[in-house]
């Protein structure tokens, strides 16, 4: 990591709050760049720039964020680092030299309550189930062994996420395409009506999760026409969810809007 020292992150308030208030421990800009793929993206629901380390991290925030029963993700959640020594001399391993930090903890509303889990997202399984024999895997296993005993010390469930094995990048990708016109200032063509459309569940898409959506052949099959057009637009200004904000730039879907309008 670069920069900040723990002093200075505990200053700053890092690892507290919640939602678009939440500080993750570590920022993107923090990490060393050959260790990985740093994201950046704004949550679509809060607005807060998330902090992700890897490509993974970031296919498996938008898998989480894509569940509507998901209130919260809190990435780079620090661990009490007495707790993570208490723990490493219970099970007779070399203490952690730093803080530890879990790479999301997610808040869900289950049957009228709050319930987290804590994941631990890693590339490849054999980055921590390899050579056991390579001290760099015995150490990244005893590491997974501190942090996930802390999760059970607090009745947390606690999963890691393999790259290779458990994350579905096509339903990812495709959950990213669409949420980007999650907001409907950003919509000025009928393709971005579509994605908004997708994006807030208006519209379920079968293929969502198993092939890349072709969103040309969709906008045709969806919104072809006007009055396909006008029929979505003015359903979901009956129940007064947004205003759409036409492009003058895009003539098409400004046609369209006016029309709606004139009725």
């Amino acid at each position: 990591m670069r920069g900040t020292s723990n002093k200075t992150k505990k200053r700053e308030g890092r690892g507290t709050g919640t939602g678009a208030d939440y500080k993750p421990w570590i920022r993107a800009r923090e990490f060393p760049r050959d260790t990985g793929i740093r994201s950046m993206p704004v949550d679509w629901k809060h607005g807060r720039q998330m902090h992700l380390l890897s490509l993974n991290e970031l296919w498996w925030y938008y898998i989480l964020r894509w569940d509507d029963s998901v209130l919260d993700i809190r990435e780079q959640y620090p661990l009490d680092k007495d707790v993570t020594d208490k723990i490493a001399d219970m099970i007779h391993v070399k203490r952690p030299a730093d803080i530890m930090t879990t790479d999301m903890l997610v808040t869900y509303q289950m049957d009228g309550r709050e319930v987290y889990r804590a994941f631990s997202v890693k590339n490849k399984y054999d980055d921590i189930f390899g050579d056991l024999s390579d001290p760099q895997v015995a150490r990244r296993v005893e590491l997974q062994r501190i942090e996930m005993a802390y999760w059970n010390l607090k009745n947390i469930r606690y999963q890691i996420v393999f790259g290779d094995r458990d994350i579905n990048v096509t339903y990812a990708r495709n959950i990213a395409a669409v949420v980007d016109m999650y907001d409907s200032k950003n919509v000025h063509t009928r393709q971005d009506f579509l994605c908004y459309l997708i994006a807030h569940k208006y519209l379920a898409i079968e293929t969502m999760s198993t092939e890349p959506l072709d969103f040309s052949t969709l906008t045709e099959k969806y919104l072809g026409d006007p009055e396909s057009c006008k029929k979505w637009i003015q359903m979901i200004a009956d129940k007064n969810m947004i205003v759409l904000q036409a492009s003058k730039s895009r003539k098409d879907f400004e046609l369209e809007c006016r029309e709606l309008e004139k009725k």
